[in-house]
């Protein structure tokens, strides 16, 4: 287990073998030891990149990353209608729905999460969330057969991944993916 002085020895290692261009080897003492940080707020939090001042020349990069996480934004969000995860959940329980090869990965990661944890770990329980008023934050208790039909269309064991072909379907009706627990660590 690494404590907090070894992860700050091991992240202070990685930043320092980063090649600094020559112009920031050249800054004054003085003006080392300030921080850039550069965010943005993208899946309901903010990220934020943090830049020692002599590595100002790396704020285009650290901006790429953040136009990175707006686009899995774009992509894995439940909450926008255009997203790959939306189109997913409105049809892979009708016809098979071929989707971009990272997303496979990332879904097959979660079916490994979801059997490795005895199905604790499950990113299809978004029909419970629903039930229970948590997508919109008007949070409410259902009453209990509200609460078995939505747990009827709960368990990755319904989601059929295809890796050869990069498909996915959904061997129930109502099954729905929301990939909230997993998207910003992904991010």
């Amino acid at each position: 287990m690494q404590t907090p002085t070894t992860t700050r020895t091991a992240r202070r290692r990685f930043l320092t073998s980063i090649p600094r261009p020559k112009a920031d080897r050249d800054q004054p003492e003085d003006e080392r030891g300030y921080w850039i940080r550069v965010h943005r707020h993208a899946m309901a939090c903010r990220f934020e990149i943090v830049l020692a001042a002599e590595d100002r020349l790396f704020v285009p990069a650290a901006t790429r990353a953040l136009d990175e996480i707006d686009r899995l934004e774009d992509e894995l969000s439940v909450f926008r209608e255009t997203s790959t995860i939306s189109a997913l959940n409105r049809g892979a329980a009708d016809q098979t729905v071929v989707v971009p090869r990272h997303l496979i990965d990332l879904l097959t990661d979660c079916q490994r999460l979801y059997l490795d944890t005895g199905g604790a770990f499950d990113v299809t329980t978004m029909p419970l969330s629903r039930c229970w008023g948590f997508l919109r934050r008007q949070g409410r208790v259902p009453d209990p057969g509200a609460i078995e039909a939505a747990r009827a269309s709960v368990g990755f064991d319904a989601v059929q991944l295809n890796r050869d072909d990069g498909s996915v379907r959904f061997g129930r009706a109502g099954v729905e993916l929301n990939l909230g627990a997993i998207g910003k660590g992904y991010a």
